[in-house]
């Protein structure tokens, strides 16, 4: 009867892993997401400086265009909406700055180009702490 039984279960394991090996071999699977190689959109390093002032051009106009939809559809007085784009102004001054200065030499390291985003960051810290109200259970300053 145990002899009956082991065959049985050799039998069941064969019929159900037959196809199972059969059909991973008929067809590859697909990826589920399309990979993007974002070394493309990023540049090589060390990047020229032009590109890389290129790039800095580039990310202040996106950044303009989205203060304007803001400021469009956040209810600020006049007077605050044209000290924002005047902050925005000096801040981007201050980034060109920064970038033309990470390129005297010709080539943009990663290290010159972080410190380029860092400054950005604190433009954008400073903006926000003077613009926003702090969220809800936020305190400001902290």
């Amino acid at each position: 009867m145990s002899s009956l039984r082991t065959v049985a279960v050799a039998l069941a394991f064969a019929i159900t892993a037959a196809p199972l090996a059969a059909s991973a071999e008929e067809k590859a699977p697909k990826p589920a997401v399309v990979k993007i190689d974002r070394k493309e959109h990023k540049g090589e390093m060390p990047m020229k400086s032009e590109d890389f002032e290129k790039m800095v051009e580039e990310r202040i106009a996106q950044v303009r265009s989205h203060v304007e939809v803001a400021l469009q559809t956040q209810p600020f007085p006049d007077s605050t909406k044209a000290q924002i784009r005047k902050d925005m102004d000096a801040g981007a001054e201050t980034v060109r700055a920064a970038a033309k200065n990470a390129g005297k030499d010709g080539t943009v390291t990663a290290k010159e180009m972080e410190a380029v985003k860092n400054v950005a960051f604190e433009i954008l810290a400073k903006a926000r702490g003077k613009y926003l109200k702090p969220a809800q259970g936020e305190k400001k300053g902290g």
